[in-house]
């Protein structure tokens, strides 16, 4: 194979390198069409092919719908926690004003044991 000199193809010589053997183009597109003719027109997929997108879909909204299921319920579940915990503080501080509160009577009572 002889070189490609790029010196020779600047300098004005504007010959192709590339060749084609002879009588090439007689029959390309007779030989082109009997290649078509001999492949099948339809190409049948599988069911995969055809369905995967709505698939992957499908996955993704379950997906989204499973999350959202579980945070929801977590978030309702940390809300009942936090209120039994209120509502238990709540009824002891109840607890402690009651046995806290003296009145007068009360007082004097306790001052009159001593």
């Amino acid at each position: 194979m002889s070189e490609i000199n790029l010196n020779d193809m600047q300098s004005g010589h504007h010959r192709n390198p590339f060749t084609v053997p002879e009588g090439y183009f007689d029959h390309f597109a007779d030989d082109f069409m009997a290649r078509l003719d001999d492949q099948p027109a339809v190409v049948h997929h599988s069911w995969w092919h055809r369905y995967r997108y709505y698939v992957a879909s499908a996955a993704c909204l379950a997906g989204l719908l499973l999350t959202s299921t579980v945070y929801l319920a977590h978030t309702q579940h940390q809300q009942t926690k936090a209120l039994a915990e209120q509502h238990a503080i709540d009824a002891s501080i109840d607890e402690m004003a009651d046995y806290a509160m003296y009145d007068k009577g009360d007082m004097y009572a306790s001052l009159s044991e001593y």
